[in-house]
């Protein structure tokens, strides 16, 4: 399943990462593309919200990895920019979390290998015409992936902006 949203708010950006959020069944990853402040931060925030993660999110840049507790498990984000190394996930213990049910967002994901049956989403965030919209694309793999509350965002937000 694939969706296409344009995006014209960090605050929207924020709503659709909780679209998300609402969506996903653990075991999940979500693997954030996008160039350097692009909004994947502000889109895990919204995934966090939904979780229910009571702490404050921020971006894990010098850590890498940053685990948060919900009510049903653990919520995990990385942020790889510095690494390169195709098996970090792996080496850090990530995916282990994620075969016991985490879900796991990891930003700057390009040397990453996940070969594992768990529910994947792929999102893309470019930049747009005007400073604060982005184009958003999100691409879902696995039957179990529906993504319901992300496809009533896309329809509520293509009708705003007729």
């Amino acid at each position: 399943m694939s969706f296409s949203i344009e995006i014209l708010s960090a605050q929207e950006m924020g709503v659709l990462g909780e679209a998300l959020g609402k969506d996903l069944n653990r075991p999940a990853i979500v693997l954030l593309h996008g160039e350097m402040g692009a909004g994947k931060t502000r889109f895990v925030q919204g995934m966090a919200k939904a979780l229910n993660v009571q702490r404050l999110v921020t971006s894990p840049t010098f850590l890498t990895v940053k685990e948060y507790p919900t009510p049903d498990g653990k919520f995990i984000h990385c942020d790889l920019y510095r690494v390169f190394t195709e098996h970090y996930l792996e080496e850090v213990g990530v995916l282990d979390e994620l075969e016991r049910g985490a879900i796991v967002a990891v930003e700057w994901p390009r040397f990453q290998t996940i070969d594992l049956e768990v529910m994947l989403v792929d999102v893309q965030i470019q930049k747009g015409d005007v400073e604060t919209s982005r184009l958003v694309v999100l691409d879902s793999v696995g039957s179990e992936c529906q993504l319901s509350n992300v496809s009533i965002f896309s329809n509520t937000r293509s009708r705003a902006s007729k």
